[in-house]
């Protein structure tokens, strides 16, 4: 959860999810295309899920370090952990077989949580 998350109700039913998804995930209020990362359960026991959130950090530490070394100016907000998390989703829906190996196991990471 954010640390500017305000919560005004009982979030306790987000919990009762933990035996049936590895991710739960909401999407952004005005945006329905996006998903927001201000509040993520995740099943920390999965395989799959501690690949997945290697992978995102990875992105995030990959995007951070460009911008640093590109010498032009940047926000605190680079690398955007949002962004880099709708990126790797929108990935799943093309056809792995048109993009390179790193971004096919991503996909394939990605397909295999939403269908369990």
């Amino acid at each position: 959860m954010d640390c500017d998350t305000y919560v005004n109700q009982d979030i306790s039913r987000l919990f009762d999810r933990k035996n049936n998804h590895d991710i739960c995930i909401s999407k952004e209020f005005l945006a329905k295309d996006i998903l927001n990362t201000g509040v993520i359960y995740f099943n920390n026991s999965s395989f799959r899920v501690k690949s997945f959130l290697k992978t995102w950090y990875q992105s995030m530490t990959e995007a951070k370090l460009k911008a640093i070394n590109s010498d032009k100016p940047f926000s605190n907000k680079t690398p955007d952990d949002q962004g880099k998390f709708n990126e790797i989703y929108r990935l799943s829906s093309k056809d792995p077989k048109f993009f390179p190996h790193r971004i096919k196991k991503i996909i394939e990471l990605h397909n295999s949580l939403i269908t369990t």
